[in-house]
């Protein structure tokens, strides 16, 4: 996803966790180590399930628990926290429509 849109400087990734209760500060910022994420760039959120699964319906359509698979889909938000669409990733990746309209959306 950082290299797709590394020329958006002003593109936020913010990640929800699969499962919050392992899930937790420590384990996530291993992986992000591991995915060379950049921690400007990128957010990984955690806290009490309750509230995570509330941010993920109100995002995703939803919840968040130990069945939803990570880097399935991904949701582009605009700085109002309107939801400008839903799409797939592959392996991770965005979609070009993804960075195509990241693009329209930030210029």
């Amino acid at each position: 996803m950082q290299s797709s849109t590394a020329a958006l400087l002003q593109l936020k990734r913010v990640s929800l966790p699969v499962d919050p209760l392992r899930d937790t500060p420590e384990p996530l910022a291993h992986y992000g180590r591991t995915v060379g994420a950049e921690g400007a760039r990128w957010v990984c959120l955690t806290g009490h399930p309750h509230d995570l699964d509330h941010v993920s319906r109100s995002l995703t359509r939803g919840g968040v628990d130990s069945t939803l698979r990570p880097d399935t889909h991904l949701g582009l938000v605009d700085r109002a926290s309107g939801i400008r669409g839903y799409y797939s990733t592959s392996r991770g990746h965005p979609s070009p429509r993804l960075v195509a309209d990241a693009r329209r959306l930030l210029s």
